[in-house]
């Protein structure tokens, strides 16, 4: 049942029903609360739909019935996501460095957890030797590139910078927050009509 719930969620999810996606989900978790794929499905949807507040306590609500023992990288990923997007980087980097402990080589955890001190000044170096990890494992990457073009931002090398940066705008031209990036690049070099 949980998982044709699951499958049924997901259907519906994909096709823009996200009130019937967590409607179902509901459902399920009525006759099976403690889960852990239902509620990370639901969870996942409430961050998809920025309800991150409401995201983490389907998380919360989880491991206070059955604690957080069998959590999977991916749900302790999700739950570093959703303490990001809520501005609370303590807690988003506790839960991304259980991920790392229970998959050290997943390039978009190692990217995660470099970007989130990179971007905030934090290990600058240490940040960019994960995202360069990352980049090994995804060479073709558009966020990693950018991440790493970030670094060297952070750093002050602007040359360096722009190179990767204008890389990953190529690979993730939709990207607002490249873009965003690429814009602040070429701001930081005095090419302020660009």
């Amino acid at each position: 049942y949980a998982e044709a719930s699951l499958r049924r969620a997901g259907l519906r999810r994909d096709n823009g029903d996200s009130a019937g996606a967590l409607s179902l989900l509901d459902q399920a978790l009525s006759a099976a609360p403690e889960n852990l794929s239902l509620v990370s499905e639901k969870a996942g949807l409430l961050h998809a739909d920025f309800k991150d507040r409401a995201a983490l306590d389907a998380l919360k609500a989880r491991v206070a019935q059955a604690g957080d023992a069998d959590f999977t990288w991916q749900t302790w990923f999700l739950e570093a996501m959703i303490y990001d997007s809520l501005d609370d980087w303590p807690d988003a980097e506790t839960a991304i460095k259980k991920a790392q402990a229970l998959n050290p080589g997943r390039p978009e955890i190692l990217n995660f957890l470099g970007y989130g001190w990179i971007s905030r000044g934090l290990h600058v170096q240490e940040g960019m030797d994960l995202v360069r990890q990352a980049l090994n494992i995804t060479p073709k990457s558009g966020a990693i590139i950018d991440s790493l073009g970030w670094g060297y931002y952070k750093l002050g090398d602007y040359d360096q910078a722009l190179s990767f940066i204008e890389q990953a705008v190529q690979l993730e031209p939709a990207d607002p927050e490249i873009n965003e990036h690429l814009g602040d690049v070429y701001k930081a070099m005095g090419r302020s009509v660009e």
